[in-house]
């Protein structure tokens, strides 16, 4: 796998990989790096979907239910820029 080459050793002939980012050689060859499940790539199709369907904060884009005010931003930004106290959005006991 990138970003590993395979080269012979001249003196036996055997082939060993190299890996120039690294200047590792090894004699088994490489295999591909495990993916993160926890990576963005990884998530699911239904993950994403919900988290692009909850409001954003348009100064900051921190996300979520009962986190951003009908003005659009976030609590935090919301007094940063010094927006009324009754834009609050109550979350439900």
């Amino acid at each position: 796998p990138p970003p590993w080459t395979e080269a012979f050793d001249p003196t036996s002939g055997l082939p060993y990989y190299y890996n120039p980012i690294t200047k590792a050689s090894v004699w088994e060859r490489p295999t591909a790096p495990t993916p993160d499940p926890s990576s963005e790539a990884n998530r699911t199709n239904a993950e994403r979907a919900t988290k692009r369907a909850l409001p954003r904060c348009v100064a900051c884009s921190v996300w979520g239910l009962h986190v951003v005010r009908p003005s659009g931003y976030c609590g935090h930004c919301a007094s940063a820029l010094g927006l009324p106290h009754d834009e609050v959005v109550e979350t439900p006991v």
